[in-house]
């Protein structure tokens, strides 16, 4: 079974001009690989990992992937491709030698993906900012308010509405980029 350790819950504070982020961070070990999912820009999450064998990210925004290079890793990820070093390597829909799958979330940003993996409290989705609302907004409560949360740095909202739609089928639980995990059973 694979293990999931969420290391940092994501937050935003703030508004208009300024703000403070940093993505939610997990680390998750299938077949003895440990994969660290965005590592987010909080000064403390370095300090949380020893090594892992993996970085994911989600997508390609500062407040996700600041912290990379000082955590050390043997590879980096994103949605299409593995990074060694200075070696670029193309990659299918799943983090080699696991079963983590890798699903294609576009609508945040172009780039976006998430990932699934099977845990003892059931099929979990690491999000990114597929969900994400910020620290003065409510949990969505319904399945309507998590679909239709706000995003106002998506790249395109009918990707985004589609993208979401469709993980909701596969998920238990959703880590979003920022915010508290969400059990979909428990939603109205």
């Amino acid at each position: 079974m694979t293990s999931l350790k969420l290391l940092k819950q994501g937050y935003v504070t703030g508004g208009s001009s300024s703000y403070r982020a940093s993505s939610s961070c997990a680390l998750i070990e299938d077949s003895g690989i440990k994969v660290l999912v965005d590592p987010g820009s909080s000064p403390d999450v370095p300090g949380m990992v020893e090594r892992c064998d993996i970085i994911y990210l989600t997508h390609s925004h500062i407040d996700h992937y600041m912290n990379a290079g000082s955590i050390p890793h043997k590879a980096m990820m994103d949605r299409f491709y593995t990074f060694e070093g200075d070696r670029l390597t193309e990659h299918g829909l799943t983090i080699p030698d696991t079963d983590i799958e890798i699903i294609p979330t576009p609508g945040h940003s172009v780039d976006h993906s998430s990932l699934l993996i099977k845990t003892d409290q059931g099929r979990t989705l690491i999000a990114g900012d597929l969900f994400w609302w910020p620290d003065a907004a409510p949990a969505p409560a319904t399945r309507k308010e998590l679909l239709t949360l706000p995003d106002l740095f998506a790249t395109d909202l009918k990707d985004l509405g589609r993208s979401r739609t469709a993980v909701l089928e596969k998920a238990d639980i959703i880590i979003p980029g920022h915010g508290a995990p969400v059990n979909i059973q428990a939603l109205r």
